[in-house]
């Protein structure tokens, strides 16, 4: 009896650590609201801004996600944006279109794949830019589990599997934007997202992202074929 004791609270521990691998929230953190919240706790967005949830903390937003996730076995997708981004308000529409998630797709059921969690990092504080602490804290934990990959535009986007840290892919999404449209191309990103889960499932190279010249070249050529 002491023995399935004993193997049944080894097997309790190693539970556990699987479902803290992401050790939600890290150690020391600690959560600020915003001033723009005021003391109600909830802030009016205007129409044009991104619908982040920006008086919520963006920390348990994200343990929540990532524990659904988990649970579902499925793959978690981060959205980083601010409020007064028009290309972040964009890609929110993409994500509730069914040609982004909800059609299947001939080579992986995205859908099915996916969970989606949109992470504000900052907003509009009586017109000016202002950080949203808890949604860095968000970012800088993702950006530590990746391999050096930095944020340079947003929105940027992270995937990673809830129940391995190691697995965390992130990357900006400038490269994906359609001149003139204010929209990102949904093939694209599609296409992102089905080699992230070759990689994350299936042992494939982890997609990589264009350097700096790559996109610069890339962005004058679209720019000349869309005129």
């Amino acid at each position: 009896m002491r023995f399935l004791c004993a193997v049944f609270a080894l097997l309790s521990l190693s539970s556990a650590a699987r479902a803290d691998n992401w050790s939600l929230p890290p150690a020391g953190y600690g959560y600020a609201a915003i001033a723009r919240c005021g003391n109600a706790g909830a802030a009016t967005l205007k129409p044009n801004e991104a619908r982040y949830e920006i008086c919520a903390d963006q920390m348990a937003l994200f343990a929540a996600a990532v524990e659904k996730a988990r649970l579902d076995k499925r793959l978690l997708i981060v959205d980083f944006g601010a409020t007064w981004c028009p290309w972040c308000k964009s890609l929110q529409a993409e994500w509730r279109k069914t040609k982004l998630l909800g059609g299947a797709d001939k080579r992986l059921d995205l859908g099915a794949t996916f969970d989606v969690v949109e992470i504000g990092i900052s907003t509009l504080q009586e017109g000016r830019m202002t950080d949203i602490p808890s949604g860095h804290a968000v970012l800088d934990h993702v950006l530590a589990a990746t391999k050096g990959t930095k944020l340079k535009s947003i929105p940027f986007l992270a995937v990673l599997d809830p129940g391995d840290r190691a697995k965390t892919v992130a990357r900006s999404l400038d490269d994906f934007e359609q001149p003139n449209s204010g929209k990102h191309d949904p093939s694209q990103i599609r296409t992102f997202l089905v080699e992230t889960h070759a990689y994350m499932r299936s042992g494939a190279a982890a997609p990589s992202e264009p350097g700096w010249l790559r996109k610069k070249i890339r962005r004058a050529w679209m720019r000349v074929i869309s005129d």
